[in-house]
Order: structure tokens, then sequence, then C-alpha cells
């Protein structure tokens, strides 16, 4: 079951309930005492049996709102919920099994199947080009002897030196490999993670279960890639007494991959889930599996769907709210009409939360607010997700504004992480689809940052396009102004190839210095003269 509790020790705090239940309890007696003339006539009194009723009641109500604080600070989750994530680019893990069960000769021409592994991934990084590669030795542990890298050389030395006497510990433990794997990956990354093992499926612990179903969690798919024959053979171990029998346990992998795969649907399609795969090495287009499993390099992007347990803390917080209600109605109110009062209340807040639940506005009003509180808090990858699923709901629902809200924080987004390609799509996404019903603001906006893009990348010409279009429809703008004039002078001030010429080092430098004063004075000034330009034209858009 996909059940959680993220802090255990905050249930002791339901001990504190015993010492004070035990005061309210000693307080009300002495309270009782106080009051009492005739206990008799008091006890027998309807008065009394009310204010009995309501202090236990009242005591009651307030233990269970302390209950529910608790539970609600524990971080109690259940049930599972997948995420899009944007990425760019990939990352590769390499996780190679090193234990003595790889040492069988059952390999193609007679070699091992320690050899044939190696020989696999020097023939994948052959197509690795511009990817990051990490590499991770199990055996009885996991132990990462590659950090994440582009230097292919170092991977093919340790490819060379790869036996089991590398790690001490005894066993087989794919399950730290993969985790192992899992810690290679730096948090909060933009590019996608991908995990490949290399293995015969032989496994001492039973930790590749466990280990996989981690690794969904965090959205990095897992290739597990077997080598070896199917059919047993005898194994002499390092003791040089023991024998055993050992073979590639290929069904036992499938059975673990199709429970990843049971544990995590969930009732949603296969597209929707963090793929973990089984390949046989000896398979004819093996490789073209794995190497699919990567994000397009042509800086697109991908999606990756990250499985997260839900939080149920909103849960409890509202039950405790609910719960400390009870006990002001219980102790202030007759018990009769409360009950009434309850009734109907309970009615009146049934009803608007199926309309507001139902409502399909406000769940995207809702995410966007999310995003932006992780945008403000500079959580990126998290903000990428609400938006993403913003913009999958506005265009299952038709609503054009919220797409068009979702696709500019998008790119926004992108744009703080210098994903320049990516945010400029979005961009051109908006403008590309504005209408007369577009919010002019986000019309505006999105005009100005592809000109800032444009700028980026040495385009002058076309920021400047950009800065002009933004003005006729916020001419207000200094800084659009000051922009469309800075693009213009600097499209301007290009040496063409064939006027350059070699100038000697004191004129170039002298030159130089005198070029970039000059610079700085004709930005202050243009500054200060868009500024009183603006004063004087208000009613002209195009006063640039």
């Amino acid at each position: 079951m996909n059940f959680d509790i993220e802090r255990p020790y905050a249930f002791y705090g339901i001990i504190v309930l015993i010492p004070a239940a035990l005061y309210t309890i000693l307080r009300y007696k002495k309270i009782l005492r106080s009051f009492i003339t005739n206990p008799e006539v008091f006890s027998a009194s309807a008065s009394v049996t009310r204010l009995r009723r309501c202090f236990f009641l009242r005591t009651f109500f307030r233990c269970m709102a302390w209950m529910m604080l608790v539970l609600a600070y524990a971080g109690i989750s259940w049930g599972i919920k997948t995420v899009p994530v944007q990425k760019s680019g990939s990352t590769v893990s390499f996780v190679f099994d090193i234990s003595y069960s790889m040492t069988a000769k059952d390999g193609p021409s007679g070699i091992s199947r320690l050899e044939a592994e190696c020989n696999y991934a020097r023939g994948l990084l052959k197509h690795l080009e511009g990817t990051s590669v990490s590499v991770v030795l199990a055996k009885g542990s996991g132990v990462t002897a590659i950090p994440l890298t582009e230097d292919f050389n170092s991977i093919e030395n340790m490819l060379s030196q790869l036996h089991p006497n590398l790690i001490s510990s005894e066993g087989t433990d794919l399950g730290s490999g993969v985790r192992a794997a899992i810690t290679s990956f730096p948090s909060q990354s933009a590019k996608a993670g991908c995990i490949w093992l290399f293995t015969d499926g032989e496994e001492t612990q039973a930790s590749l279960l466990d280990a996989l179903n981690e690794s969904v969690r965090y959205g990095i798919p897992v290739a597990i890639v077997g080598f070896g024959s199917e059919r047993e053979s005898e194994l002499l171990l390092a003791d040089g007494k023991t024998r055993v029998k050992t073979a590639l346990r290929s069904s036992a992998v499938e059975e673990t991959v199709s429970k990843v795969k049971r544990i995590r649907a969930g009732g949603r399609t296969d597209s929707d889930l963090t793929p973990v795969i089984y390949v046989d090495a000896s398979e004819y287009g093996s490789a073209g599996k794995l190497l699919k499993m990567l994000s397009p390099q042509d800086g697109s992007g991908s999606v990756s769907y990250e499985v997260h347990l839900i939080s149920r803390k909103n849960i409890f917080i509202n039950l405790a709210i609910v719960f400390f209600l009870f006990s002001i109605i219980a102790g202030e109110i007759d018990f009769r009409r409360a009950i009434k009062n309850f009734t109907r209340g309970t009615a009146a807040v049934l009803v608007f939360c199926t309309f507001t639940s139902c409502s399909k506005k406000f769940d995207e009003g809702r995410l966007l607010f999310e995003g932006k509180l992780e945008w403000n808090r500079k959580n990126y990858n998290q903000a990428t997700a609400c938006f993403l699923e913003v913009s999958e709901m506005a265009l299952k629902n038709g609503d054009a504004r919220a797409s068009e809200y979702a696709r500019f924080n998008l790119a926004v987004t992108y744009l703080m992480q210098d994903e320049n390609e990516s945010a400029a799509s979005y961009f051109k996404q908006i403008l590309d689809e504005a209408t007369e019903s577009t919010d002019l603001q986000v019309k505006f906006a999105a005009l100005y940052n592809s000109g800032i893009i444009s700028h980026r990348q040495g385009k002058f010409d076309e920021a400047a396009e950009f800065f002009k279009e933004a003005l006729l429809v916020d001419s207000s703008s200094t800084d659009a102004k000051i922009n469309l004039e800075l693009s213009i002078q600097e499209k301007s001030l290009q040496v063409k190839p064939d006027e350059k010429e070699i100038i000697p080092v004191e004129k170039s430098g002298g030159d130089a210095a005198l070029e970039n004063a000059v610079y700085s004075i004709i930005r202050e000034n243009e500054e200060k003269r868009w500024k009183n330009q603006q004063q004087k034209t208000k009613n002209s858009s195009l006063d640039y």
C-alpha cells in the first residue's frame, strides 16, 4: 500500500492529552462544588444535566481537534499522483553488477558476463555524445565509482578494470546499486536522468523491487539489461571450494518489472508512467531501446512524470477546525438546537464544496496560484509542474485564457533557468495565437521578453522588431524604448567581415575605452530624452 508518515515522532504529542484531560476534569469538579448549595436538588436539575453534557462534549471535541493537528503535523500521505516535469537534455547512470556470478563464462564467444557487459557499455558510449554519464558498481552494496561526467576516457579505463574484488562486501544487492545511481543525479536538475542496470538477475538481498519503486517515484526511468545464458552453469567461488549454479534470471527480473507497473499504475495509462523495462543484451535492437529512453537532443525538451504520494495534511487540518467549532457549539449553544444548526451548516458546506470542487476554473486558478508561490520560492521544477498541469487542463476544458496564462508562466520560468529556446517557443505560441481578447499585458510581456531573448542571442534586428511591436501595445514603456534604441545602435556598431583590419594595440585599447565611455553616456541621455519626450507626446502610440 502507498502509505507514508513523514514525522512519526509527532505521535508523542497525543500523550499531552492525558494530563490535560485530568486537569480539565479536576477543574470541572472544583467549579461544580463551588456552585452547589443543595447537592440533591442541583444534581437533579436540568441545568446541571446540560452543564455536564456540554462540558464532556467540549472536552471530547477539543481532544479530537488536538489529535487531528498532531496527525497533520505527522505528515501522513497515502495514494499516488503523477506530476509532469519538463526536462531538457539527459544524463545516464551505468550500474554494473560485479558480483561473482558475473564471472560465469556463458557470454558471446565464451567470454564472461562481466566482459560482455563492458563491451556492451562501450558500444553505448559511442552514441552518448553530449550526455553526462556516471558509473555505479553493485555487489553486496552500491558504490558510485565515477560521478556524472562527459569524460568517457575515465569510464573506458574503469571498464577495463571491473572485477568482483573492487567491492569487499559479499552477496548481490542490486537495489543498493539503483539507489546509488539515483543519488548520483543532482536534485532540482533540469536534465532528465536515466538508469541502465547491467546484470544477470542473480540477487541475494531481494531489494530490487523497492529500489525500482523509488526510482519511478522520482521520475527516473530504468532499463535492466540481462547478460548470460538462461541455461544454468556451475561456478567456483573465490574461496576455491564452493560451487554454485548460476544463470540469467530473466523471468524473475520480468516479474519484478511487472510488479512495479502494477503498484504504480493506479488506473493511469502506460504513457503517463515512468518506464521500467527489461531487455536481453543478446536481443537484436536492444541498444536502440535503451537510446530511445533518453530525452530529445534538439532542445525542445520532454515531459517526464514523477510519482508523488498525496499528502493528506489539509484533511486533518480541516477536521481539527471542525472539531474545534463543535467544541464551541457544545459549550455555548443548546445541544438540541446545535444539532439542527450543525445539520444545516453541514449541508451548506457540502453544497459549497461540491460546486467548488467541480469548478474547472477554480482548480485552474488554484494551480496557477500554487505555481506562482513555488516560482517566488525559486522552486522552478515544482512551478513548472503546476503550470504544465494547468496547460493540460485548459486544453481539455477549452479555456483559452487559462492556457494563455499557463504558457506565459512556463516561458518566464524557463527564462529564469536560462532555457532561452524553450522560453522563446512558448512566447511564440502566445503571439501566434493572440486575438483581440488576448490580455494586453500578457501580449506586451511576451513581445518584450522575446526581444530580450533575441538581444541575448545577438539578433539585434529581430530584437528591435519585437520592441517596436511591444511599443505598439504599450507606448508608455520607457524600458522598451531604451532597449529599441540600444538594439538599433548595437546593430550599427557591428563590424562587417570585409571591413575588419589589424589595428595596433595602443590604438585599439584607447578606442575601446573611448567607445565604452561614449556608449554609457548615450544610454543615460537616451533614457532622459525618452522620459521627456513621453511627457510631450502622450497621445502618440508611435513616439519612438
